[in-house]
């Protein structure tokens, strides 16, 4: 079981490149399923709820290191530039 390291994305709706951290998540692969309810339950508490935030890459991976934990680091997409825009007028003049 290999935790994630990942770069967390802003939403649609922010803007800019401030305040972006690292995430390390904790992966759980101990999934059992209620046979009355069926609801999906686990036993591993970190794979639930715990993410863990950092400043850079380099504190995250220091941390997984210093607690012996295996991890995977998932590089961020890159932004895609906007087009540029441009008067109306300048549509039909050439």
């Amino acid at each position: 079981m290999s935790q994630a390291i990942i770069h967390q994305i802003q939403t649609v709706m922010q803007s800019g490149k401030a305040k972006t951290n690292w995430v390390l998540e904790f992966r759980s692969s101990e999934r059992s399923t209620d046979s009355i309810m069926g609801w999906t339950s686990s036993s591993d508490m970190l794979g639930q709820e715990v993410k863990l935030s950092f400043e850079s890459q380099e504190d995250a991976v220091k941390y997984a290191k210093k607690h012996k934990l295996d991890y995977v680091v998932k590089a961020p997409n890159p932004r895609i530039p906007q087009r540029k825009i441009r008067p109306y007028s300048t549509i039909y003049t050439s």
